[in-house]
C-alpha cells in the first residue's frame, strides 16, 4: 500500500500581528491587532479549500501570508516540501509563478495604462515563459479564450470591461504562469449577483481542467458549497472548524458555522430553516475576548469558554472543531 502524497501547502502556527502605534516625533507602540492566530491547515494537489467568514476575521490576510504578500510575525509555510519563509528575495522569485492569486476587486488588480494582450504577456516574460513573440501571442488568444472571452479583446483596456469581465482577465493572468496554486481572495463579492455564479462555475471549471490546488477565500458559505473540498471557518483570526465539505455543510460541529449555515437560503419556498441570529459585534482584534474568542456571541458559552482556549479536535474522521462543548451539543 503507498503512502499518500504530501500535501502542496502546509502551514503550521500562523500568526500575523500588526503593531498599533500613537505619537508622530515619537512614535510608540500602544498594541497590537491580533489579525491571525495560531492557523493551521494543509492543501494537497488539485484539492480546493474553502477558508469562509465574517469581514474581519483574517481570510484575506492569511490568504497573503501564505504567498509571503505580508510576512508573517511566526508560524511556518511550506509549499511542495520547502520552507517558503527562509528564502531570500531571489529564491522566493521561482516560486511566484507557481503560486498565484486572484483578487477581489478586478479593476485596481490590473494595469489600466496596459492594453490586455500586453498584460498577459507581461506575465509571460517576467518569468522567462514563452520566449518567442509569436507564441505568446498565441498563449494569449488561447488565455482569452479559456475564460470565456473574444480573441480581439486582447487589444482593449481594463477600463473598457465589465466587471465579471474585468474578472475574467484576472484569471487568465493568474493562469498564464501555468500555476498550480491559486489563491482566489473573494473572487466574486465585488461582482453583481447575477455574475456570481459564473465566475464560481469557471473558477470551478478551470481548477479541474487544470488540476490546480485553491484557497478560495469568501465570507458567504453559499458560494462555495458546490466547490470546496474542504472548509475552514475562520473567526476573529482563528479556525474554529475545518473539514470534509459534505461533513462540515450536513453536520456543522462549531455554534459559529451552525450560524453560518443557517444564513443560507433555501431555494425550496416549502422548505424551512431555523435561522440562528448572533447577538453582539465581533469583539476588536487588538482586544480578542479571553478564553474562546467566539464565547462573547455564542449562545452556549460557559464560564470554561472563558478560561479555556479550545483546541482544534477531531470530531469525526476528517473533520475537527474547536469548541469545549461540541460533544455535548452534537
Amino acid at each position: 500500500m503507498s503512502a499518500p502524497a504530501a500535501p502542496l501547502l502546509e502551514v503550521d502556527g500562523l500568526r500575523k500581528w500588526f503593531p498599533v502605534r500613537e505619537g508622530i516625533v515619537v512614535p510608540r507602540t500602544v498594541g497590537h491587532v491580533r489579525a491571525v492566530e495560531d492557523v493551521s491547515f494543509s492543501i494537497g494537489r488539485g484539492e480546493v479549500l474553502a477558508l469562509v467568514g465574517e469581514s474581519g476575521s483574517g481570510k484575506s490576510t492569511t490568504g497573503r501570508l501564505v504567498l509571503r504578500l505580508l510576512e508573517p510575525t511566526a508560524g511556518r509555510v511550506r509549499f511542495d516540501g520547502v520552507d517558503l519563509l527562509g528564502l531570500g528575495a531571489r529564491e522566493m522569485r521561482a516560486f511566484r509563478r507557481r503560486m498565484q492569486i486572484v483578487f477581489q476587486d478586478p479593476f485596481s488588480s490590473l494595469n489600466p495604462h496596459l492594453r490586455v494582450a500586453d498584460m498577459l504577456e507581461e506575465a509571460m516574460v517576467i518569468h522567462g515563459l514563452e520566449p518567442d513573440g509569436a507564441a505568446r501571442r498565441a498563449r494569449v488568444e488561447e488565455l482569452l479564450a479559456t475564460v470565456g472571452l473574444r480573441p480581439e479583446y486582447g487589444r482593449r483596456f481594463p477600463h473598457e470591461f465589465s466587471g465579471g469581465q474585468r474578472q475574467r482577465l484576472a484569471i487568465a493572468r493568474a493562469l498564464a504562469v501555468r500555476p498550480e496554486f491559486i489563491v482566489a481572495d473573494e473572487p466574486v463579492s465585488a461582482l453583481d449577483v447575477s455574475i456570481q455564479a459564473q465566475i464560481v462555475n469557471l473558477l470551478d471549471d478551470l481548477q479541474r481542467r487544470f488540476g490546480i490546488a485553491l484557497l478560495f477565500i469568501a465570507h458567504d458559505l453559499a458560494v462555495v458549497r458546490h466547490v470546496a473540498t474542504r472548509v475552514a471557518v475562520m473567526y476573529l483570526g482563528r479556525i474554529v472548524e475545518i473539514g470534509d465539505a459534505e461533513r462540515v455543510f450536513a453536520s456543522p460541529s462549531h455554534p459559529y458555522t451552525r450560524a453560518l449555515i443557517s444564513a443560507i437560503p433555501v431555494p425550496d419556498p416549502d422548505a424551512r430553516r431555523e435561522r440562528i441570529l448572533l447577538g453582539g459585534e465581533i469583539p476588536s482584534p487588538m482586544a480578542p475576548p479571553s478564553g474562546c474568542v467566539f464565547r462573547t456571541r455564542c449562545p452556549h458559552a460557559t464560564e470554561a469558554c472563558a478560561r479555556e482556549v479550545p483546541a482544534l479536535e477531531a470530531r469525526a474522521p476528517g473533520h475537527m472543531s474547536a469548541c469545549l462543548r461540541a460533544a455535548e451539543l452534537a
